[in-house]
């Protein structure tokens, strides 16, 4: 229990002095904002034009996809979607619903399944056994049948049969969520629309009204608007929308009904496939790391209200985004180095010192919140070990990924290694077994040091590796200091080393590549720490599942329970175990953990972005965090939720970040002093998104005693042959030898039987060929 204390402890400590910090600067924070005030709208103007700009790409993207991809779009429903009402069929909104998505482009199709009289459970999933007296599902007109037709969405469009025949809304709403479930399972997106108007009787008015009001509260930005205008006050139709019977619609109500099915989106959305929307929330969290950045010292803000000062652990992230930008092409290799290089030369050229104002940091540690303009500490904030880790990871990816031979790319790796070498790594251990929190000029060393499990994980391998000020590394001391604060627990038949918040399963790894390297602790339990966090991962979201607090919206797409804003301000929320949990939800949480849970996270972003888009999307992708007990949006984004979602995204993807960070040394010497070797021999599938190139990476650990990891990766299905060579060319082992689909992949290789030396492996895929050197030190 002494390591979950001392957890909680901290917990409470960093908040607590954020809380201060921020009270106490409020006026001077006034003051800068009056002062700055022509300044910032000045910027403000510019973002603006700038984000218009984005937005108007972003449309102009999106309507050249609907110009060219053919959509299938497929209606349920019954005599509204038929087109019973109108003086001619041809005016019903399917049909020109289809007339309007064909004109974007004639391969687009709609089909219409719906017939009069219909009720929710004619559309139920085949198999489903209805309640004595109600419909069974009609094979060829219901959810199952749709899905069948392989669409890129679902429209249903039930106006008043289920009220008609006196089913409860609750009913009517579990039988939405059955269809609804089914085609999640199927990845097809479905909206609703409300009931429709009809002159019925007084409680069966109620009926469609109640269950208008649950369809918009259920289903958000999925609900489309099949009420308002042509319904009166008491549920009635309006005359002049009535097609005479009292019961259906006519052709200017179905006018309505199509502008309103226009109005949804339902073609854009469902063109944006996963690999776009991908693109779109990476891309958008990325701009606030270029956006509300400032150029001149490379300073990014810790959340994106005004008057904020800059983040230095945002700065580590923002970093690691800028090179990823630049694979990605939004930003060039030379905006981008610039950008880097800028931001090195602050944290190396601006002044180091124990005095309480006009410094940096002290002793290689930098204070956690800068002032965006001099770059010195801010807010009488600590000088923080957890966020000095989290810059210097960033930084030292700079050095991996600027490898050119050109005067600034030599500078960034030269202004790395000198800012991570710098660090007194000892100092701030002050002779505790393990990193302390923090220090303040003013009082000293934050009284506890940190103890796992938790988002510092990085930071002791960033200490133990370091070859100017290791911290030692003994039975009691370093590593199994770190371990020692470990709780491995079970809940909702996961097991695993708990830590509540998902943020301190996802922060270190968003650079170490944890897949198939095991210290003693997880070799003693079996896994690795990937799994770990895939484990705390859907255990997160089996208890959002289960929502023993009974919070509004908490289900299978709507998880993510972390350290966030909240409707009572900032706190490190998470579960299980439950700590904090107030119905807030941070859309990061999910996000980050795509590596993790690529299904569930994909799933949760896209029933976020589709649902609650209207309240939830900004400029810079989505809102740090909502919590629908209160119908409460965060008003900021904030850049270490922003970061995770970046590089999780883009390790899922390419794996590019993991690639590039496992070769810097300093980390091969921090993760083998801390007792990481590569697990098993046996071929490891590690695909995530389809690979776009052959690639066979460097080996990790390299040099290795006695075995090592071989990453690779296929675009395509090929047979393929992996081998091992000694300097006179005789294959020694061969590590794979067999046809594998498109995906990453890693293989160890033990030479515990082999003599220290140089040693090859060499791939073949087909026509693809590519050696690598391995050097084995005994």
């Amino acid at each position: 229990m002494c390591g979950r204390f001392m957890r909680d402890a901290r917990i409470d400590e960093r908040s607590r002095t954020k809380m201060l910090a921020k009270t106490e600067d409020r006026c001077v924070m006034l003051e800068y904002a009056a002062k700055h005030a022509a300044a910032e709208r000045m910027i403000s103007m510019r973002k603006s034009l700038t984000f218009l700009c984005c937005v108007m790409l972003a449309a102009f993207v999106l309507h050249a996809r609907a110009q060219t991809d053919p959509l299938h779009i497929v209606v349920l429903g019954s005599s509204t979607a038929e087109g019973t009402g109108p003086s001619n069929r041809n005016n019903a909104w399917v049909n020109r619903y289809r007339v309007y998505l064909q004109n974007l482009n004639p391969q687009h199709a709609v089909t219409n399944l719906a017939r009069g009289g219909y009720t929710t459970y004619h559309l139920m999933p085949d198999g489903n056994v209805p309640p004595a007296g109600r419909a069974v599902p009609d094979r060829e007109r219901n959810i199952t049948k749709a899905l069948s037709l392989k669409p890129s969405a679902i429209i249903i469009n039930l106006p008043s049969n289920d009220a008609t025949n006196n089913y409860t809304v609750a009913e009517q709403l579990a039988n939405y969520d059955a269809m609804l479930a089914k085609a999640r399972a199927a990845t097809v997106p479905v909206w609703i629309t409300t009931t429709q108007p009809r002159n019925l009787s007084e409680a069966q008015r109620q009926n469609l009204m109640a269950m208008r009001d649950s369809t918009f509260a259920r289903w958000g930005n999925k609900a489309i608007d099949f009420w308002s205008e042509i319904a009166e006050a008491n549920g009635r139709i309006k005359s002049i929308y009535d097609s005479g019977d009292g019961i259906h619609l006519n052709d200017a109500a179905h006018g309505v009904l199509f502008e309103r099915a226009v109005a949804a989106n339902v073609h854009e959305v469902a063109a944006l496939t996963d690999s776009v929307f991908l693109d779109l929330v990476q891309r958008a969290s990325f701009d606030f790391f270029w956006l509300e950045a400032n150029a001149s010292n490379g300073l990014i803000k810790d959340r994106s209200a005004s008057a904020a000062p800059s983040s230095i652990a945002a700065v580590g992230f923002g970093l690691t985004a800028i090179a990823i930008a630049i694979d990605r092409g939004w930003i060039t290799r030379e905006a981008g180095r610039t950008r880097v290089l800028n931001t090195l030369k602050t944290f190396w050229e601006k002044p180091q010192g124990r005095e309480t104002s006009g410094r940096i940091g002290y002793k290689g540690f930098f204070y956690h919140f800068l002032d965006m303009n001099t770059a010195l500490r801010a807010w009488n904030s600590e000088l923080s070990s957890i966020d000095t880790a989290l810059l210097l990871a960033g930084i030292l990816d700079m050095k991996q990924y600027f490898t050119n031979n050109e005067t600034q790319e030599n500078d960034i790796r030269a202004l790395a290694d000198s800012i991570y070498y710098r660090v007194e790594w000892n100092w701030m251990r002050n002779f505790q077994p393990n990193i302390t929190g923090g220090w303040f000029p003013e009082s000293g060393f934050i009284n506890w040091w940190w103890s796992g499990y938790n988002e510092a994980m990085i930071m002791c391998l960033l200490a133990l590796g370091s070859p100017t000020y290791p911290i030692p590394n003994t039975q009691f001391v370093g590593w199994n200091a770190w371990t020692s604060g470990y709780q491995w627990q079970t809940h909702y038949g996961y097991s695993y080393v708990v830590f509540p918040p998902l943020f301190g399963h996802q922060y270190s790894h968003c650079w170490i590549d944890f897949r198939g390297i095991q210290d003693a602790y997880m070799r003693n339990r079996g896994i690795d720490y990937f799994e770990n966090s895939r484990r705390a991962t859907l255990a997160a979201r089996a208890y959002a599942i289960a929502n023993p607090r009974g919070h509004a919206g908490y289900g299978e797409n709507v998880w993510g329970i972390t350290a966030c804003d909240g409707p009572n301000g900032y706190a490190a929320r998470g579960a299980p175990p439950e700590q904090n949990d107030d119905g807030t939800i941070a859309p990061t949480a999910a996000a980050s953990s795509i590596a993790f849970t690529p299904q569930e996270s994909m799933a949760a972003m896209r029933h976020m972005y589709d649902t609650y888009r209207t309240q939830l999307w900004t400029k810079y992708g989505f809102r740090d965090a909502f919590n629908l007990n209160v119908n409460w949006w965060g008003p900021d984004v904030i850049g270490i939720d922003e970061g995770p979602i970046v590089l999780m995204i883009e390790n899922y993807r390419t794996g590019r970040v993991w690639q590039r960070f496992m070769q810097n040394p300093d980390i091969q010497r921090g993760l083998q002093r801390a007792g990481f070797t590569s697990t098993g021999t046996r071929v490891q599938d590690k695909s995530f998104e389809t690979p776009n190139a052959f690639m066979l990476a460097q080996n990790y650990p390299n040099p290795f005693n006695p075995s090592t990891a071989i990453h690779f990766s296929l675009p395509e299905r090929r047979w393929v042959t992996l081998k091992v060579f000694n300097l006179s060319g005789q294959a020694i082992a061969t590590l794979v030898h067999d046809t594998l689909e498109a995906g990453e992949y890693a293989v160890s290789f033990d030479g515990k039987h082999l003599p220290s030396g140089i040693y090859f492996y060499a791939i073949q895929a087909g026509a693809w060929r590519q050696t690598r050197k391995a050097i084995l030190v005994r």
